[in-house]
């Protein structure tokens, strides 16, 4: 549904094992989104500069800290620049966002100079 509205929605999975090694059940790990509005202000006031990550947590039914990144546009006010549902505040989470920030908003200008957050574990 959202892919249908022009939302790039990316998926961190992994696959849980039986006992000879058979992939068994795919486990969906983490679930990015990101508009081309959103690319579009990225690319223009995240880029070389900063984003500002944080998480928030049992404010949805499946109980998944829902992580915003937020950026500063030339006015002073903040704009979602993504979101992800994550299971944890891992440094995999962390390297996902990142990777999927980098291909989908930073592939030709430069990545953000600094992210700001909490003493999240992972980060």
């Amino acid at each position: 549904m959202l892919e249908d509205e022009g939302v790039h929605v990316r998926v961190r999975d992994e696959y849980l094992l039986d006992s000879s090694g058979e992939r068994t059940v795919r486990v969906i790990k983490d679930l990015f989104w990101m508009s081309a509005e959103q690319i579009k202000l990225a690319r223009r006031f995240v880029s070389g500069f900063m984003y500002e990550t944080d998480a928030t947590f049992n404010t949805n039914r499946l109980k998944l800290p829902l992580s915003v990144m937020v950026g500063i546009d030339n006015c002073g006010r903040t704009f979602p620049a993504a979101y992800c549902y994550i299971t944890s505040e891992s440094a995999a989470s962390f390297k996902f966002v990142a990777d999927q920030l980098s291909d989908l908003a930073f592939y030709d200008c430069p990545e953000a100079a600094v992210v700001v957050g909490d003493f999240s574990k992972g980060l």
